[in-house]
């Protein structure tokens, strides 16, 4: 976006502005892909731009912080199939930061906008179990407010769910996107790739 916003200040041709789809004089510019960044190498989003224009999300009680980017799955029903594609030789599409970054990051969203619960944002929080239980022990020694998070209900079992209440969660978000077993299974390609 910045590169773009230069583009167009500078009165510049953004037809060759990584990851862009141009329309110009009724032609589209399709331009590269650019590459997948890991979430450690971004800096934490500006949440200013939307805190100021908006009070009522800055004074919102739960406070969202992605610590998931992409998803193993692919569903029918979802875009993430297509995304994986156009992304292929760019990097991983499914990102995890390291915990002590993610936990950097919602320290410092709790410090400067404040926040009764944090909501811990991704397509499936819980596709790396690993990566998520070192998450959840290090949540439950350095934040303390309670937090919702998204997961997939077939990738939950009795360590997770125990292990996620200790550090505080008190609500999950998950779907059910069928109640037809026959069409969710025949639609839904639940498996990781």
């Amino acid at each position: 976006m910045v590169e773009l916003a230069n583009c167009l200040d500078e009165n510049g041709d953004p037809r060759h502005i990584e990851s862009l789809h141009v329309k110009i004089d009724g032609q589209i510019h399709e331009n590269e892909i650019r590459r997948v960044r890991e979430p450690d190498s971004l800096p934490f989003p500006d949440r200013d731009i939307y805190y100021d224009k908006y009070p009522a999300l800055k004074n919102a009680g739960t406070k969202p912080v992605w610590v998931v980017r992409g998803c193993p799955y692919e569903c029918s029903y979802c875009f993430n199939h297509r995304l994986k594609e156009m992304t292929v030789g760019k990097g991983k599409y499914l990102r995890y930061g390291s915990v002590e970054r993610t936990i950097e990051e919602i320290k410092f969203v709790k410090e400067k906008y404040g926040m009764k619960w944090a909501s811990l944002m991704g397509d499936t929080v819980n596709a790396d179990k690993k990566w998520f239980l070192r998450l959840l022990e290090s949540y439950k020694k350095e934040i303390d407010v309670p937090f919702l998070v998204n997961v997939r209900v077939e990738n939950l079992d009795e360590e997770s769910v125990r292990k996620m209440s200790e550090a505080g969660c008190d609500r999950v978000v998950f779907a059910i996107e069928s109640g037809d077993e026959k069409l969710r299974n025949g639609r839904c390609r639940t498996k990781p790739s």
